[in-house]
């Protein structure tokens, strides 16, 4: 099983996304750049899956998947 983290900042969209990708692995989301962050200081992840724009300040995803490819995490 995966260790996946989804970020997303709209509830409908992480409903959905959580649904599907917890047909892979254990999923832990969360909603907004500065949570993942800390998740990604915890845990372990074998995936990243998250929004390019967080909507609270312009390209946040894309800072957590440059941290997540960093740290040689598969990112998308």
């Amino acid at each position: 099983m995966l260790n996946i983290l989804l970020v997303e900042d709209i509830p409908l969209w992480a409903k959905v996304l959580k649904k599907n990708l917890q047909k892979h692995g254990d999923v832990i989301y969360a909603s907004n750049a500065q949570e993942a962050k800390a998740y990604l200081n915890e845990y372990r992840f074998d995936l990243v899956f998250a929004d390019l724009d967080l909507g609270e300040h312009e390209l946040e995803g894309a800072k957590i998947v440059k941290i997540a490819k960093r740290r040689n995490i598969y990112s998308i």
